[in-house]
């Protein structure tokens, strides 16, 4: 049973006075950072905003607000309340312990064809009603998932950033996901999700699913990115890992941005092989 009263739940989740908490709350905006990060295509570059959105800067960026001081430590205890009071299914690999993108790019080995998209301002587009409902429906009280509300959204939306954010994402995700599950069991697919890319695979032609497939993300109110939606044959990318026919291996942007290390003896080169290597290991199922 989930906590029911906010003073409980302050008191045995958050270590903290229902008083402390609401003061936190009214000054949530003194408990973020923001900046912005820019995207880059598959060679490491940044990405050019399209004509319609210069007026937002050259570049594409996204925004990123992580919490600080008190609320940092305060959404750390919640994110470890929700993965440890609610399952989530097992398609999910993005921030699930044990999972990675490596995992999850493993899980597709050796399928002949891909379907991949991804889901448009995922962050963004998660409003606090969204969130307020997905703690509603999982069993907190309307009290407990209002207090929750606000401490794990920012100007309205899930904030890139917050330790909670992957988390109350796959969950708001689960009845698609269900849904998806379901396709996919009846299709004999292999699907996961990893955090905002989507992807299903099989061993034969399954192009007459994939209206079905999008129609089931877009009925539940998600935004798909068309330039992000694929459907290959062949050698293609899963989550920033390289698919080759049964093996996986790093991407030409991965070798672009190792070539570009001037001091290949520096932590930021070693960290690259480490990485290089692990993939080869969970490709060998050796890990």
């Amino acid at each position: 049973m989930l906590f029911q009263r906010t003073d409980i739940f302050c008191a045995y989740v958050l270590h903290k006075s229902p008083e402390r908490i609401n003061e936190i709350i009214n000054h949530i905006g003194d408990y973020y950072s923001e900046f912005l990060r820019y995207k880059t295509d598959k060679e490491g570059n940044r990405r050019r905003n399209k004509p319609a959105y210069t007026k937002f800067g050259e570049y594409w960026t996204r925004t990123i607000n992580p919490p600080k001081n008190e609320l940092k430590d305060i959404q750390k205890l919640i994110n470890g309340y929700l993965v440890k009071s609610i399952p989530i299914p097992d398609y999910a690999y993005g921030g699930i312990k044990r999972k990675d993108n490596i995992r999850n790019a493993r899980f597709h080995k050796g399928q002949k064809y891909i379907f991949q998209t991804d889901l448009k301002d995922f962050f963004p587009f998660i409003t606090n009603k969204m969130v307020y409902e997905m703690y509603v429906r999982n069993g907190f009280s309307h009290d407990v998932s209002s207090l929750l509300t606000k401490l794990t959204t920012y100007n309205g939306h899930l904030p890139q950033g917050a330790p909670t954010s992957t988390t109350i994402a796959n969950l708001i995700f689960v009845p698609t996901g269900l849904e998806l599950q379901s396709i996919a069991e009846r299709e004999g697919l292999r699907f996961t999700t990893f955090v905002d890319d989507v992807t299903m695979s099989s061993q034969s032609d399954f192009k007459h699913i994939i209206p079905e497939i999008v129609e089931t993300i877009i009925s539940h109110g998600f935004k798909i990115s068309q330039g992000k939606t694929t459907y290959k044959s062949g050698i293609t990318e899963i989550t920033g890992v390289k698919m080759l026919n049964n093996s996986l291996t790093v991407t030409n942007k991965f070798n672009n941005a190792y070539e570009r290390v001037e001091d290949k003896s520096s932590p930021r080169a070693k960290g690259m092989i480490n990485y290089k290597d692990r993939i080869k290991k969970v490709s060998s199922k050796n890990e």
